[in-house]
C-alpha cells in the first residue's frame, strides 16, 4: 500500500502537523505502508490560489500511483488534496486538529467565544465561509 501525506509544514518547520507528518513517515513503512510526503513548502513562493491549484497538481501526480490520499490539516493542504483524490479516485482522509474557522476568526476578526460557542452560532461575519467550507467536505471524508 502507498499513502501521500499532504502536509503544511515539515520539517525542519516547526508545529503539529511537521512533527504528525514525520512520525506517519517513520512509523508506517513498519506496517507495510509506503509513504511519499507532498510538503505545501514546494508551492507556496507563488502567489495565494495559485500555490493551492499548484499544489492539487502536484498531488494528483503522486496520488495516480497511490492507494490513498492523507491530508494533515482541513484547509492549506485539505482542499488541494480532496481535489487531488477525487480527480485520481482514490480514497481520501483528514487530520482535523482543531477548528480552522474557530482559529481564523480569533485571529483575525476578534472573535472572543470559547469553541463550543462559536461552533452552535450561526455568523455571517467573514470567518462564517471558513466553517462552512470545513462543513462541506468533512461529512464526505473519514476524519483521522
Amino acid at each position: 500500500m502507498k499513502l501521500v501525506l499532504a502536509t503544511p509544514l515539515y520539517p525542519p518547520e516547526p508545529g503539529g502537523p511537521a512533527t504528525h507528518t514525520r512520525f506517519l513517515e517513520e512509523w508506517l513503512p513498519r506496517f507495510g505502508i509506503a509513504v511519499e510526503v507532498i510538503p505545501f513548502s514546494r508551492v507556496k513562493s507563488l502567489p495565494k490560489g495559485v500555490r493551492h491549484a499548484r499544489y492539487a497538481l502536484l498531488l494528483y501526480r503522486v496520488a495516480r500511483n497511490a492507494d490513498a490520499v492523507f491530508a494533515q490539516d482541513t484547509v492549506s493542504v485539505g482542499w488541494p488534496a480532496y481535489i487531488a483524490a477525487r480527480c485520481a479516485r482514490k480514497p481520501f482522509l483528514v487530520r482535523v486538529p482543531g477548528d480552522h474557522a474557530w482559529e481564523q476568526a480569533r485571529q483575525r476578526f476578534g472573535v472572543n467565544d470559547d469553541l463550543d460557542s462559536f461552533q452552535e452560532r450561526h455568523s455571517r461575519h467573514p470567518h462564517f465561509l471558513h466553517k462552512e467550507g470545513n462543513r462541506w467536505h468533512k461529512p464526505k471524508t473519514p476524519q483521522v
